[in-house]
């Protein structure tokens, strides 16, 4: 799914462990706490360093995902690029990290699930963290019908403890 090397894919999942860092030590410090911040930006060395390193947090919506400001959803939704998967992921990354089980579903009736796996990955964290009945009612309908083995797997697991939703603090 993620890689045809496993250069590729140990650089991918690195990737997806450095988002998940953040964006624990965001709900953790954020919500369990009650604090307030600003989404910071990593700085990198140059732009080899950057381009093996970086994740989602790091895209042009990278600032506006760690906001988890569900008011960027709409326009995070109407830019997606058919042309960049990674631009897409990340642009779903604002869905999913604006996605509160007390808060409205933000994107859409029907989610359209897209072609590639990492952005399908997104969408499928952004259904678990919203965590609401209809929300996981698609992720389990996605889960039915997904073809790559890990993909399902972490759709079942999200299913399995009725998602992943973390109330957001009032602003």
């Amino acid at each position: 799914m993620l890689g045809t090397s496993m250069g590729v894919t140990q650089r991918l999942v690195n990737r997806a462990l450095s988002d998940t860092a953040r964006e624990m030590a965001s709900d953790l410090a954020l919500r369990a706490l009650g604090l307030r911040a600003v989404p910071s930006t990593r700085a990198f060395a140059d732009e080899n360093q950057q381009q093996a390193a970086s994740g989602l947090d790091d895209t042009p919506w990278g600032a506006a995902a760690l906001e988890e400001n569900p008011s960027a959803v709409d326009h995070a939704l109407h830019t997606l690029d058919a042309r960049d998967a990674t631009l897409r992921a990340g642009a779903w990354n604002v869905v999913a990290m604006a996605a509160s089980p007390d808060d409205p579903w933000l994107a859409g009736e029907k989610l359209a699930l897209d072609d590639e796996p990492l952005v399908r990955f997104v969408q499928y964290k952004a259904l678990a963290r919203h965590g609401g009945e209809a929300a996981l009612a698609q992720l389990k309908s996605a889960a039915d019908r997904e073809g790559d083995g890990i993909l399902v797997e972490l759709a079942r697991d999200s299913l399995a403890s009725g998602g992943i939703g973390v109330t957001r603090s009032k602003r």
